[in-house]
């Protein structure tokens, strides 16, 4: 069995069960190899479009280049291209994934946030957020009730425990909930919560990017 991430924001495979204020060091972005002179970014990955289109959301061992893939640049050409072309399936999830956890185009990610596949809207969120881009807090918020399986997360996690890791990770507010042993009452609770809190500091937020933090 692999672990998979699904975004930035799913940094390890298990959860406790309650959301916690800590966050870990990162702007959300992933290293990319660099070589030669003046640290130019260096692609490993020999076929980057060959790489993007043999994934298949059925396989799971299709999905491990994908995830030794994220941050090499051509790879993250090939996916904001593949992107661009607006594709279905398999092929939207890698082009999605690597673009989210490479920091990519987020202009690219805006579209999918009303995507119909709950998987690339808490992904886009994710990615958006991640990016200091506001456009991601509601497609999170709204995914706290979604008790979906994610596509291309191995081992199984639901859509609503994506999003609660993202949006904590994300803004350090952890009292909002849910917690992971959560019912369902309670995690309509919490996304009434976290509706309120995004209404009442929407017009204020800031990102600080040197955090990697959304500040209210």
């Amino acid at each position: 069995m692999v672990c998979v991430v699904l975004a930035v924001a799913t940094l390890g495979c298990s959860a406790s069960s309650h959301p916690s204020s800590a966050t870990p060091p990162a702007s959300g972005r992933t290293s990319v190899p660099t070589g030669g002179t003046a640290g130019t970014p260096v692609s490993s990955v020999a076929d980057p479009a060959g790489l993007l289109a043999a994934v298949d959301l059925a396989d799971s061992d299709t999905l491990l280049p994908l995830l030794d893939g994220v941050g090499d640049p051509g790879l993250l050409k090939a996916a904001e291209a593949a992107l661009a072309t607006h594709p279905t399936g398999s092929m939207q999830f890698a082009a999605a994934f690597i673009v989210v956890n490479s920091g990519g185009d987020g202009d690219l990610l805006v579209p999918l946030v009303a995507d119909a596949n709950p998987t690339i809207r808490v992904m886009a969120g994710t990615g958006l957020i991640a990016q200091g881009r506001i456009e991601g807090f509601e497609p999170l918020i709204a995914g706290l009730t979604d008790e979906t399986i994610l596509d291309g997360h191995y081992p199984p996690e639901r859509v609503w425990e994506a999003a609660t890791l993202a949006l904590v990770r994300w803004t350090a507010v952890s009292d909002n909930g849910p917690p992971f042993d959560s019912t369902a009452s309670q995690r309509a609770s919490a996304q009434q919560l976290w509706t309120a809190w995004f209404a009442q500091h929407k017009a204020t937020l800031t990102f600080d990017a040197a955090q990697g933090l959304w500040r209210a």
